[in-house]
């Protein structure tokens, strides 16, 4: 057997003064470390990682002229897939037999196309790769051609693309667990500041991702092609025990999208951490249809930040999107989390399938009626993503071209209001005009504002600096101005 080397690289999204902003937030991005940290506890090969928003391509390209590789695998999101497929074509003009492999939603999606578009990629990892690149890793070091006895793998075959049977979810994903003396790396913080709390430094909160996937079926959303699973509550009390004890963690962000969907998980992980004493904060996301009783054990377990999705104030609108949601469910979830003190934004759209001017004006209104509680959002248009039920409809209602590729590199989204970092992504545009657009992410932005706040955060650094005031302090009296003067102002 030949011990391979393996290199896996996370291109930035966006272009520099985009990713500058993201930054103080970056964690490892997890398909990569996930995957670098199966393949060590195999010991299959010699791998390492590179994320190219800390790491520059200079030094990506310096690394392959200097190393030998002899496979390359890169990730992709939507957004960068152009800057992604630059970087293939130029790693393989420096070194024309290395190997490139891809995977992640993206070309997970699109892995037919990815492969007659793009003749230097060699191999398509679908779905979740951890056992899967581990397999092909295995063949490729044992010098075995038989690449068709690895489900979830697309690859090349005498001139022929050939795709085989996907590979079912693995069940118990506390397999895939990161232990993380696997995974550091000198530059690489394992820590980012903790969600909610931005304004004070001295939160840094340590991620732990506890589930994976998704049971809900919004016709938008990335997370709904693999089933939810999580960790046994012992493998995520381990985790949680390694970063007290590793790095004397005591803020944690859990940062699968459906934290609360497993009630009888959430139930017993919030019960063992209040009976065993654990005197730890943390941030998950959830659903607005959460058991309001379930919110009271997990503030008593440490909750005190969470996010969740409202995406539209029509009740009409959510049932198009297929959310188990409706807006008196949003409201009393709402209610419950300001009055547990528990921290929240909260998630909108504008551009629905649907969605009428009315429909707008609606979520304008519950953005208005939440401002009362701790809670902040962002209103933006909905972006259509490959393999989703909204692009098969989108090219039905001729939103999108029914040859609509998105290997098309001159394609720019005709909208005026998109931004530049948004612009190779098609958006819905249906019922609303352009300026409709416009007008309700701005009304959106205004509906929020709370002027006492927004000019005590202004004057952060005056309290901090020239009074020594505490920014917990500062924290405490804006929650106080938002709770019970927010809905006078």
């Amino acid at each position: 057997m030949n011990r391979i080397n393996v290199l896996l690289v996370s291109p930035k999204s966006y272009e520099d003064r985009f990713d500058q902003k993201t930054r103080p937030f970056h964690f490892f991005p997890y398909s990569i470390v996930f995957l670098t940290n199966y393949l060590r506890q195999q010991d299959l090969c010699d791998v390492d990682y590179m994320d190219l928003v800390k790491d520059s391509t200079d030094t990506l390209f310096s690394l392959i002229q200097n190393g030998t590789y002899d496979l390359i695998g890169f990730t992709s999101t939507v957004e960068a897939r152009f800057i992604t497929m630059g970087l293939i074509r130029k790693v393989k003009e420096f070194s024309p037999r290395t190997k490139i492999v891809v995977g992640g939603y993206f070309f997970s999606k699109t892995a037919d196309e990815a492969m007659k578009r793009v003749r230097e990629i060699d191999y398509v990892v679908r779905g979740e790769g951890e056992i899967t690149l581990s397999e092909l890793v295995k063949t490729i070091s044992e010098n075995r051609n038989d690449f068709q006895s690895i489900p979830g793998l697309s690859y090349r075959n005498n001139g022929n693309i050939v795709h085989n049977d996907d590979r079912e979810p693995e069940k118990s994903i506390d397999k895939f667990r990161i232990h993380y003396p696997l995974i550091n790396k000198p530059g690489y913080s394992l820590f980012i500041p903790f969600k909610n709390y931005e304004n004070d430094p001295s939160k840094k909160a340590f991620p732990i991702m506890l589930g994976r996937g998704c049971n809900n079926k919004c016709i938008f959303c990335i997370n709904r092609f693999l089933p939810y699973r999580v960790l046994s509550v012992s493998s995520a009390i381990e985790q949680i025990d390694a970063a007290i004890k590793e790095y004397d963690a005591k803020y944690f962000m859990f940062t699968e999208p459906s934290f609360t969907e497993r009630k009888k998980f959430v139930r017993e992980f919030c019960e063992y951490l209040i009976n065993n004493h654990y005197h730890i904060y943390w941030y998950c996301e959830g659903r607005a249809d959460t058991d309001l009783s379930l919110l009271d054990l997990m503030r008593k377990a440490g909750c005190v930040s969470m996010d969740f999705a409202l995406e539209s104030g029509s009740d009409k609108v959510l049932a198009n999107l297929k959310k188990k949601c409706n807006i008196d469910k949003i409201h009393g979830f709402a209610k419950r989390c300001s009055e547990l003190g528990i921290r929240c934004n909260y998630f909108t759209m504008v551009s629905l399938p649907g969605e009428t001017l009315p429909d707008a004006y609606k979520t304008l209104n519950i953005i208005r009626q939440l401002r009362k509680y701790n809670m902040r959002t962002s209103v933006s248009p909905l972006i259509i993503l490959p393999g989703t039920e909204v692009e098969r409809l989108a090219k039905e209602r001729g939103i999108l071209p029914r040859d609509f590729s998105w290997y098309d590199d001159n394609y720019q989204c005709p909208y005026s209001y998109i931004s530049p970092r948004e612009s190779n992504m098609p958006h819905w545009l249906e019922h609303l005009s352009e300026s409709n657009i416009r007008g309700i992410v701005l009304k959106g932005y205004k509906a929020q504002q709370n002027l006492f706040v927004k000019t005590l955060r202004l004057l952060d650094p005056l309290f901090q600096n020239l009074f020594g005031v505490q920014p917990e302090i500062l924290d405490s009296l804006r929650d106080f101005i938002k709770k019970y003067a927010g809905r006078f102002l």
